[in-house]
């Protein structure tokens, strides 16, 4: 509980300074990659599993047919349909390499990216920094005394 309270007293001090998502410290993050984790892991060490032993038994397709069956079943509604097929494609290129696939998005632009920069789908998720700022806006003024 130390912990928490000590960070919403921090954020406290500087809460006007984080509601501008274009002023410090936000601009610091501007367009750098955040994480995306549009999978749990587990479903794709399944589908490793899954396409190591198709190879090992000489499956004809590799084991590739199943990987995209179990990868089309789960399409969360975050991504649009055209998205969700280019992530599915980079998906399978990871599996297939023996990677467990890796996403990041552009905090300013919502471009979704491959582990290695190349650009899955332009804007396809909302860009963080607008959202955070807002978060960090609406929790300072939550906690300021009544006037």
């Amino acid at each position: 509980e130390a912990g928490l309270a000590d960070a919403c007293h921090a954020l406290l001090e500087v809460g006007d300074a984080l509601a501008d998502p274009a002023g410090e410290p936000f601009a610091a993050l501007a367009g750098r990659p955040a994480r995306v984790v549009l999978r749990p892991t587990s479903v794709y060490a399944a589908l490793l599993a899954h396409l190591a032993s198709a190879a090992a038994l000489g499956a004809d397709d590799g084991g590739r047919a199943r990987v995209e069956h179990e990868l089309e079943r789960y399409r969360d509604p975050l991504l649009s349909t055209a998205a969700w097929a280019s992530v599915q494609r980079a998906e399978v290129a990871a599996l297939e390499r023996g990677d467990v696939p890796y996403f990041l998005a552009d905090t300013t632009s919502g471009d979704l990216r491959t582990g290695d920069g190349a650009v899955v789908a332009a804007a396809a998720v909302e860009p963080v920094l607008p959202r955070l700022a807002e978060v960090v806006r609406d929790f300072a003024e939550s906690q300021r005394p009544a006037r």
